[in-house]
């Protein structure tokens, strides 16, 4: 990461990140019938590894001396829950329910614009909007099952989705309440509202 004032009141701040991530998972997978009778459990192992970089780019702009303007462009991941990557098999008469070790973690790319102006009496006001796209998000899909599973089950997987998106308005006060009478005027409020739609 760096910092560069490119003027006395525009700041960008660029940079990129790496992680990788490896996951080994065990578990034990219930043995079914054709016919969906449970004989059984049985020993399972899986491993995956993945690894991405993550560039950024923030900027802030200064109005006034107590009113910025900040953008941004940050990526950044969602891995799966750890239960949802062991190879797991639950099952009973009606529904079965398995782990999915090959899931990926969902990558988004988020756009950020926000006005935000601090009052003398140690305050903030902020306002701004929001766009994220969504890539290979975790969705729980249902599907017919494969041979060894009854064909009545129902079966539940974690898997990842195509893409998805998601924007939106936030609206944020902060107020210290310095007018209330002695230890009372360290309280403060904070209030915020966001609206959000997403695909």
């Amino acid at each position: 990461m760096s910092e560069l004032n490119l003027t006395d009141r525009f700041l960008l701040l660029p940079g990129v990140r790496y992680e990788h991530t490896a996951v080994d998972s065990e578990g034990f997978q219930a043995v079914v019938t054709s016919d969906g009778d449970l004989t059984g459990r049985q020993a399972a192992a899986a491993s995956n590894d993945y690894g991405y970089f993550f560039p950024m780019l923030h900027a802030r702009y200064q109005v006034a001396p107590n009113t910025n303007l900040r953008a941004a462009v940050t990526t950044a991941l969602a891995r799966p829950n750890f239960f949802d990557l062991a190879p797991y098999r639950i099952a009973d008469d009606e529904e079965a329910e398995i782990g999915n070790p090959d899931l990926i973690p969902s990558r988004s790319v988020n756009l950020d614009l926000f006005a935000e102006h601090y009052t003398e009496s140690i305050g903030v006001f902020s306002a701004g909007a929001f766009y994220k796209t969504i890539n290979d998000p975790i969705i729980t899909t249902t599907f017919v099952p494969n041979a060894g599973l009854n064909e009545g089950l129902n079966v539940f997987q974690s898997s990842n989705g195509q893409d998805g998106t998601i924007w939106g308005l936030e609206f944020a006060a902060q107020q210290q309440l310095q007018f209330l009478p002695g230890v009372l005027g360290g309280l403060g409020i904070y209030a915020n509202y966001t609206y959000t739609q997403s695909e």
